[in-house]
């Protein structure tokens, strides 16, 4: 991600490492509104969208995020109040949040838009990124080389901004398979403009399928281009989920945890009405209970599309905690994550990550004196420090996320039967209560295989200690975790764990669950394992004496036999098992070919990594269920997919 700083030249941002100027030097705001604003017609466009409507804008350079805020500025201007704008950006050089900032001064009109971009800008890994910019506002960004991250898209792009450097300055980016990509992404009746007028670049566009016609440019620019593709680019996969035009947006969501109230969120803030049916008396009452769950990311320096998943997962998270809990030191707290590299491999791969050259405002290796002062502790080795994490309390954010008008929360519901009907999903509780809605969420971790037994979920025990803190422990400033984790204290307690039990049974809070945690903090740390009376607390666990003070939960988390979530529609597996002989082979059939369950979904099985998948996997749902991009590469998604394990043998019959 390194790049040769910017230049400022006469106080506008000039790339040294393309010779070119990011914005017009006539007027910058006044060329985009001119160029890709007015001839892309999207004054008139947004004014006639109806209620409820989703419009993407594709862009194929950020830069300074200045074609963003005059869209946005319009889109407020004359587009309905409850229609969605979804931009999207490659950008394979991000510019940082003070580098934005200097060059948004140059615009005061656009002030205040620029100051919400600048509250979600953070320095950005390679990837993809969802950030939200208002209630009806996201720009998700596509960090890294345009020409990889654009194949990887799945979108219908209603509008394209082709932005940049000069073709003449950037040959790499204006090619031909760059074209192709924008008419595959093409919605119907899809627009373009361009500052550029050359003749290669128009005469690409026209092999490619637009209708392309030079028009005048802004200022000193005598032409530029503009067009429109007329007949669609191909389908993606997320659009054969898609209610029927006209449905009511609405939907059940099974599963009060992190995952289903995450769900809701992202639907409700879509305009959907959703209603929230949770078995126990309150939200967060399994796994997603924890005092001080920790937000961070294990990485293996691969990166391959689990890792980048998690990475991206992480960053979401991270965004979206401000504005839901504030960082108040209460509900959550950015006290950073120190991951110590404990033994030979764990430095291994410490090493290899930072080699990866990630953001240091997300991960940045240091020593053991760095780390000491870091966490206020004495450190005996270094680690990776994680600068923007920290610890969140897991029943906060469930409680904030479904604080939404549009979302209804019915607890203490045991649910007896699920329907399909031609309306979508019916759901009958013990107490007699039923509710219907074309969409069915099922985010109930393990208990969805009561509905859905082919599930490949498989349950772990964890169990979590509490313990009180001391003037000694006081002085921890960060989560510090290697095998293990130990955290600052809320509320005057340390939570430490968590064990990892795959043949457990029960839920029941255990000495051995306890003794298992103080081992493992004995050897995360052992001086924090004294100043916490480790020692004293082992002995009376192991003698049976008075443990009051020392606390503790356990529940099972959901997973799946490689460990990523399951997000994503689910497939009507009777519509493809079949009773047949011993030994005859069942073929996988592709996504396409696969008959979904109309209007059933699922985002379940993230394990360890609630806090981190669960957020994004709400985005992930929200991409099926409306016209919008999706949120992860394609890749990613199809790492998620509930389809992604081979179909089980249906069991032989026999005849009665």
């Amino acid at each position: 991600m390194s790049r040769p700083p910017l230049e400022w030249h006469d106080g506008q941002p000039y790339s040294s490492q393309y010779g070119d100027v990011y914005f017009s030097r006539d007027s910058g705001l006044d060329e985009t509104r001119h160029v890709f604003l007015q001839h892309n017609q999207l004054a008139e466009r947004w004014s006639h969208l109806p209620s409820g409507a989703h419009f993407v804008i594709g862009e194929t350079g950020f830069g300074t995020g200045l074609n963003l805020l005059a869209a946005w500025q319009l889109w407020r201007q004359v587009a309905p109040t409850d229609a969605h704008l979804h931009f999207v950006s490659g950008e394979a050089w991000p510019l940082s949040l003070a580098e934005l900032q200097q060059a948004h001064a140059a615009w005061p009109e656009l002030a205040e838009l620029a100051a919400t971009l600048h509250a979600v800008w953070h320095d950005l890994a390679p990837g993809f990124h969802r950030l939200h910019l208002d209630a009806h506002v996201s720009l998700t960004l596509l960090i890294g080389d345009i020409n990889q991250t654009l194949p990887e898209l799945e979108a219908q792009v209603d509008a394209w901004f082709l932005d940049g450097f000069s073709p003449a300055r950037n040959p790499e980016m204006w090619n031909p398979a760059l074209y192709a990509q924008l008419a595959r992404l093409a919605a119907p009746a899809c627009t373009l403009a361009t500052f550029t007028s050359a003749g290669h670049v128009r005469r690409g566009l026209q092999e490619a399928g637009f209708e392309v016609a030079r028009a005048p440019g802004h200022g000193r620019k005598r032409e530029m281009l503009a067009g429109q593709r007329l007949q669609p680019g191909s389908q993606h996969a997320l659009q054969h989920y898609r209610p029927v035009s006209g449905t009511p947006r609405e939907a059940i969501v099974l599963g009060g945890g992190m995952a289903g109230c995450a769900a809701a969120w992202s639907l409700a803030r879509r305009g959907w009405r959703v209603t929230l049916l949770e078995q126990h008396p309150g939200l967060a009452q399994e796994a997603s209970g924890n005092a001080a769950g920790v937000l961070y990311a294990r990485l293996a320096p691969k990166m391959g599309p689990l890792a980048q998943l998690i990475l991206a997962g992480l960053q979401y998270s991270q965004r979206i905690m401000a504005p839901l809990l504030g960082w108040d030191g209460e509900r959550a707290s950015r006290c950073g994550v120190l991951q110590l590299a404990f033994d030979v491999d764990e430095a291994e791969r410490i090493q290899q990550l930072a080699a990866l050259d990630l953001p240091t405002s997300l991960l940045q290796p240091v020593d053991a004196a760095t780390a000491s002062t870091l966490a206020g502790v004495s450190m005996s080795q270094g680690g990776l420090f994680f600068p923007q994490a920290g610890w969140v309390h897991p029943p906060a954010l469930c409680q904030a996320l479904t604080t939404h008008p549009l979302i209804s929360v019915h607890c203490s519901q045991s649910i007896t039967q699920l329907q399909q009907h031609e309306q979508g999903w019916q759901v009958h509780s013990a107490s007699g209560e039923q509710w219907q809605a074309p969409v069915l969420v099922l985010a109930n971790a393990h208990h969805a295989r009561q509905w859905q037994p082919c599930l490949p979920i498989r349950t772990l025990k964890g169990q979590v200690s509490y313990l009180p803190a001391t003037v000694a422990s006081q002085s921890l400033r960060t989560v510090v975790c290697a095998e293990g984790y130990v955290a600052p204290a809320r509320q005057g307690l340390h939570a430490l764990g968590a064990t990892f039990e795959p043949h457990a049974s029960d839920t029941a809070v255990t000495h051995a669950g306890h003794l298992d945690n103080l081992h493992t903090l004995r050897q995360l740390h052992p001086g924090l394992h004294a100043a916490l009376d480790g020692p004293g607390w082992q002995a009376r666990l192991a003698g049976g004496q008075n443990l009051a003070g020392l606390g503790g939960r356990a529940a099972f988390r959901a997973v799946c036999p490689d460990y990523s979530p399951l997000i994503g529609p689910l497939a009507d597996l009777d519509a493809v098992i079949t009773p047949r002989r011993l030994g005859q082979p069942l073929l996988q059939p592709g996504e396409a070919a696969l008959p979904a369950l109309p209007g059933l979904f699922a985002t379940l099985a993230h394990g360890t990594r609630g806090l981190i998948t669960a957020p994004l996997a709400g985005e992930v749902l929200a991409a099926y269920l409306n016209h919008e991009p999706s949120p992860l590469p394609r890749a990613q998604r199809l790492t998620v997919h509930p389809a992604r394990f081979p179909i089980p043998p249906q069991p032989i019959r026999k005849k009665g």
